[in-house]
């Protein structure tokens, strides 16, 4: 059996400590490389994984079955849109693109393309998480809270912050709920600095 090809964009701070770890040492695929548009920063990302440096998408794309996407949300819409037109998977960091329409012509064309467009909650794969699931799933809860805590700033913008950071938090509560859940209360918080 051919083992899968995995490529990865974006190889910043989440693909770092949270993917790159994990897709390097499993022996059910094989991680052909890396690309992002800084190469300088790119080629030392991928020398320490071991993996190639593509210096352009396309390249990427033509040695991969399927792809992770780490770069910018802004960036999303032109990166996935691009993989799935040449019949690649792709695996995107919440949120799928940064405007509404943008993510409903995704999944078109990921439907189009007959390819796997996979939007990553990666709070759902984390173990306490998956063990709380569980629980409720057995024994539901009458609410459920969730906090977030930021030491650093939280984003240019409010709507930056809800969309790429605050989204997990909304997610992961619907999620342990079942999809049945209703907010009752929120509150953001900022210090003095507004961060």
């Amino acid at each position: 059996m051919t083992k899968l090809r995995i490529g990865v964009v974006g190889l910043g701070g989440i693909a770092q400590k949270a993917y790159l770890p994990i897709l390097s040492h499993a022996e059910q695929w094989t991680l052909v490389g890396g690309f992002s548009p800084n190469q300088q920063k790119a080629q030392a990302v991928c020398d320490s994984y071991r993996m190639n440096c593509f210096s352009r998408l396309d390249e990427l794309a033509a040695q991969s079955d399927a792809v992770f996407v780490h770069s910018s949300t802004a960036s999303h819409f032109e990166v996935v849109s691009q993989l799935l037109k040449v019949g690649v998977h792709v695996y995107v960091d919440k949120p799928l693109a940064a405007e509404l329409d943008q993510a409903e012509q995704l999944i078109e064309l990921a439907e189009k393309s007959g390819k796997s467009l996979m939007v990553g909650f990666n709070r759902r794969f984390a173990p306490r998480y998956r063990q709380l699931h569980q629980q409720l799933q057995q024994q539901p809860a009458a609410s459920l809270r969730m906090d977030k805590h930021r030491s650093d700033s939280v984003g240019h913008n409010l709507r930056f912050t809800l969309l790429d950071d605050y989204l997990h938090v909304v997610d992961t509560a619907l999620w342990l709920a079942g999809g049945d859940a209703k907010l009752l209360s929120g509150q953001i918080t900022a210090n003095a600095s507004s961060r």
